[in-house]
């Protein structure tokens, strides 16, 4: 793990940078404690203001901490407020250990936010580096109760618990402009609940950590859904600055 290199020394009149706080959390400094640090995961060439930019290539003026995403995170457990993932979570080969060690960093009820292609669109399969094609149903078994919803007992010794809040589905470009005609709209539902192939091609995945056995079981109480269903909106474009390319 490496940090790129900051200059400057460390006053108490220097205000603290993005830097400076991954610094505090990666080595246990006394910098911040319980620091609500927010991190984006795979930040590539497109660094994110606000957020501790991550990636496993330095990339000189982007990259504030260079880490392997599937070795154990330098930071520590509950000090993160918000992860983003944009487009890397497809190129992991061990997913679950990739939501294990977000769990652990995050706090209790951190955000997660994964934004991937869609498993009907091209753009999941045309990449050789892909590992796994993702649909909205795929991250239901982060949640508590999963495993008893299914009577799948392969999941029973899954307890880094996720609270799925909803999906965002982005209608591709041809289809994005179909949607501007409402004759189409009762066909396009339709075609997608027949998962006719390219109508999406972005999900952003919204995901809660639940850390303890109260707020487990207050998700499962309160967000009591068939198993594999979860709340989807479509969308043309993700609202947030964050999910725009």
């Amino acid at each position: 793990m490496e940090l790129r290199q900051d200059t400057g020394e460390h006053t108490a009149a220097r205000p603290k940078t993005e830097t400076d706080r991954a610094r505090g959390a990666l080595a246990g400094h006394s910098i911040v404690k319980r620091s609500k640090l927010k991190l984006h995961l795979g930040c590539g060439a497109h660094p994110f203001k606000g957020f501790v930019n991550c990636d496993l290539c330095q990339v000189r003026g982007a990259t504030d901490v260079v880490m392997d995403l599937e070795k154990p995170w330098p930071f520590r457990t509950g000090t993160v407020r918000e992860i983003l993932i944009v487009h890397t979570l497809e190129h992991l080969q061990d997913y679950r250990f990739f939501f294990r060690e977000a769990w652990r960093v995050l706090e209790e009820w951190g955000n997660l936010e994964v934004i991937i292609p869609h498993g009907n669109h091209d753009s999941a399969f045309c990449d050789v580096d892909h590992q796994k094609v993702y649909y909205p149903a795929s991250f239901l078994f982060l949640e508590p109760g999963y495993a008893k919803s299914i009577a799948n007992p392969d999941y029973l010794q899954w307890k880094w618990f996720f609270g799925v809040k909803y999906v965002e589905c982005k209608w591709t470009a041809g289809w994005r402009k179909l949607w501007r005609w409402p004759f189409y709209k009762p066909l396009l539902f339709l075609h997608n609940r027949l998962g006719l192939f390219g109508m999406c091609e972005e999900m952003w995945i919204h995901l809660t950590a639940l850390k303890s056995l109260y707020t487990a079981d207050w998700w499962v109480q309160t967000r009591c859904r068939a198993a594999n269903c979860c709340p989807i909106t479509f969308v043309n474009e993700f609202d947030n600055e964050k999910g725009k390319e």
